[in-house]
């Protein structure tokens, strides 16, 4: 599958990923690239298996058989029980995986703290900026406070804190589906401008799927299509 874009470097590249699981044929030679600034989106039903090639494209699940290539590193290599902050990766999951026992600022602060050794007070006044920024005011909430948009967006905040090169995010329904949309849309678009970020949706919804993506990749018996193939 060409990629349509010719003038850059990929951020990230997919070659030839196979994923074989309970003897189920999942994904099956899927070959792409993300260029800089791009906005895809990846449309598939629920077992379309899209949810693991996120994992897989993040380094946190290790494909049957291919290569994840960002900035020329195989991510397949990496440890796939590691965590996405240590390369320039911003992963979001379906459960979201916030701490429980943390309240939103201090999840969203963990990569500053733990990667760039921030002083706590330092990294929480960059969450709670970064998280108004998207119309929340509930940083001192622990996840169990929080409607499931608001948790979709702490997670999302602490995928953007580090402000990586691509984001990947797992079914960004229910946060576009909240009165804060049209924020998380901008601090998305400033990120593109400013550092060249790239972004990944995986999705159910076509209508979802024209909302984040400028290019549509469907996900159909483990096969990527695109319109124009």
């Amino acid at each position: 599958m060409k990629n349509p874009s010719h003038n850059t470097v990929p951020i990230l590249e997919a070659r030839r990923i196979h994923m074989i699981y309970g003897g189920r044929r999942i994904l099956h030679d899927i070959d792409f690239s993300v260029m800089p600034r791009e906005r895809i989106a990846l449309v598939g039903g629920f077992d379309s298996g899209k949810s693991v090639l996120l994992r897989i494209l993040a380094g946190l699940t290790a494909p049957t058989s291919g290569d994840v290539y960002l900035g020329g590193e195989n991510v397949v290599s990496y440890d796939p029980w590691g965590v996405p902050w240590r390369r320039p990766i911003g992963y979001v999951a379906q459960n979201h995986g916030l701490r429980s026992n943390m309240t939103a600022s201090e999840n969203i602060a963990l990569p500053l703290m733990y990667l760039k050794h921030t002083d706590k007070s330092a990294a929480l006044s960059v969450a709670r900026t970064l998280l108004k920024r998207m119309g929340i005011d509930g940083g001192d909430s622990r996840p169990s406070e929080l409607s499931p948009g608001e948790r979709g967006i702490v997670a999302l905040c602490r995928a953007l804190i580090l402000e990586p090169s691509i984001l990947l995010f797992d079914e960004p329904t229910v946060i576009l589906d909240v009165d804060h949309a049209d924020l998380v849309m901008n601090v998305l678009g400033e990120l593109r401008n400013r550092i060249g970020l790239a972004v990944v949706g995986a999705c159910t919804s076509e209508s979802v799927a024209k909302i984040i993506g400028s290019r549509i990749l469907w996900l159909k018996n483990g096969e990527l299509e695109e319109d124009g193939d």
